[in-house]
């Protein structure tokens, strides 16, 4: 996760200031939900009911890989 945050911020600061909110908007939700289905894991560990926590896990995962279609198509974009 570190490498791809990294790989993020060096990615939005080639491009203008739009995508780079975008950006800053996808890693705050990548690390809120992250840190929202990690506050679960003692739950799983205890083989208790963790309602909701696929769902929390898909928007932290499915949200960065959105992020590299935009700046697929913003780069696609920005070649012709």
């Amino acid at each position: 996760m570190l490498i791809l945050l990294t790989a993020m911020g060096f990615a939005s600061g080639d491009l203008d200031r739009k995508f780079r909110l975008y950006t800053i908007f996808t890693i705050v939700l990548m690390l809120i939900f992250g840190a929202w289905s990690g506050m679960d894991s003692p739950l799983v560990v205890a083989g208790l009911p963790t309602p909701w926590l696929g769902v929390k896990e898909r928007i932290m995962w499915y949200s960065y890989q959105l992020w590299f279609i935009v700046l697929s198509l913003r780069l696609l974009q920005q070649r012709t």
